[in-house]
């Protein structure tokens, strides 16, 4: 793949308790919600399953963010901490 790209996109990533973060859950098949990780679901379910061992063998020549809103909440460390 040459190339990934989001434009006038919104994301929240949220750092866990357990140190993971809410956009992994991706790989798995998780219910993350929104436009873009809906998508990404999507696009994953449709792929033929694999077998556990296997890693997917891809290549992403670039990936490009433009116009975009990234909010990130810490949930690792107690009080949660979010930007004001």
């Amino acid at each position: 793949m040459a190339e990934i790209a989001l434009h006038d996109y919104a994301a929240h990533l949220v750092l866990k308790p357990d140190h993971t973060v809410n956009f992994a859950a991706l790989a798995g098949g998780g219910t993350e919600t929104g436009a873009a990780t809906t998508a990404a679901a999507t696009a994953l379910q449709r792929r033929p399953p694999r077998r556990p061992h296997q890693a997917p063998a891809v290549r992403i020549g670039a990936v490009v963010l433009r116009n975009g809103t990234i909010t990130v909440t810490d949930r690792s460390i107690q009080p949660a901490s979010a930007p004001a």
